[in-house]
């Protein structure tokens, strides 16, 4: 045979002599494809960056201004660090959590609103469930792929806080106040994100388009914290109703997305209420629920949500 003089001058089969990963890691490059396509979103960042830490962000600049204060008149320096002192450091993180719920639900509707919707409609499950690939690899991998980026988004502004707190006000009682603070934080962040990433899947796999599952997540979360708020005032300003209906009038708010997440970060924070600095909210005034309650309804919700997605991601047999 005589010598190529193409391009290519070896032209002769050979096989990959790359590293084989496991049949184990399959799930690993269906969830770093969802990763991916999240942190690539602008939007993501945005709200990661600037609006969901945005109470953490207000109070670390009152916290600046009070510590500026204790270096000016003696009077002024008193007030200032009694203000300081009196902080609740554990309460900051239950309105820091609190107020980014909106934007949580957000990042989660950029994360997982398209995952399995927009395979639907490119029909990609013929490629993701051919052999070897098994349906448990998609869903642990795009569950996976789904709570990285939610987790992230919310664990940053709490960390970054965190870190603020201990390298200016370890004297105030930021850090021995409650030294496994971190670890609560990570605890019911990790509950939230598990639960956000289970309904935004079970959403989308009833959909063809990534649009529409992101919208309907939305409707279900207002509508469900809409209604538990009206319900609970309802029963709260009902002239006959007894002591014990206005007691779980409160709870209500727990039965909605937000609320129990709220609710499932006061159990790890071992906080009912909580003293603010800038405006209110009502919510973290209420008694948490019980934790059997509040966990046990995040892992049935999640559990039904990965059912349902379980239901309807069907492998197909492509026959010759």
């Amino acid at each position: 045979m005589s010598n190529a003089t193409g391009p290519i001058a070896d032209l002769t089969y050979r096989g990959y002599d790359g590293v084989l990963d496991p049949p184990t890691q399959r799930w690993k490059v269906i969830a770093k494809s969802n990763i991916m396509r999240v942190v690539k979103n602008k939007w993501y960042w945005w709200i990661t960056l600037l609006f969901a830490p945005w109470y953490y962000t207000v109070m670390s600049i009152v916290l600046f201004f009070l510590n500026s204060m204790t270096a000016g008149s003696p009077g002024q320096a008193r007030q200032a660090i009694e203000q300081i002192g009196g902080i609740d450091w554990t309460a900051q993180f239950l309105h820091g959590f609190s107020f980014g719920q909106i934007f949580f639900l957000f990042i989660a509707m950029i994360a997982g609103a398209g995952a399995i919707a927009n395979d639907n409609r490119s029909n990609a499950l013929l490629v993701y469930l051919s052999k070897p690939c098994t349906k448990r690899d998609y869903l642990w991998g795009k569950w996976v792929g789904v709570f990285v980026p939610v987790a992230f988004a919310m664990l940053l502004p709490a960390i970054g806080f965190y870190i603020f707190g201990a390298l200016n006000y370890r004297e105030y009682g930021f850090i021995s106040d409650d030294p496994l603070l971190p670890l609560r934080v990570v605890g019911f962040t990790a509950f939230a994100a598990a639960l956000h990433a289970s309904l935004v899947l079970g959403v989308s796999s009833m959909f063809n388009q990534g649009r529409m599952a992101g919208a309907t997540y939305v409707g279900i979360y207002f509508i469900l914290n809409f209604v538990t708020v009206v319900i609970g005032i309802i029963l709260a300003e009902s002239d006959n109703a007894p002591e014990s209906m206005r007691s779980l009038s409160e709870k209500l708010y727990y039965l909605s997305i937000d609320g129990l997440n709220i609710g499932v970060a006061k159990i790890f924070l071992d906080i009912d209420s909580a003293s603010l600095f800038i405006g209110a909210n009502a919510a973290v005034d209420v008694d948490r629920p019980a934790p059997w309650m509040a966990i046990g309804l995040v892992v049935l919700l999640s559990a039904l949500a990965l059912r349902l997605v379980w239901r309807r991601v069907r492998a197909v047999e492509v026959v010759g």
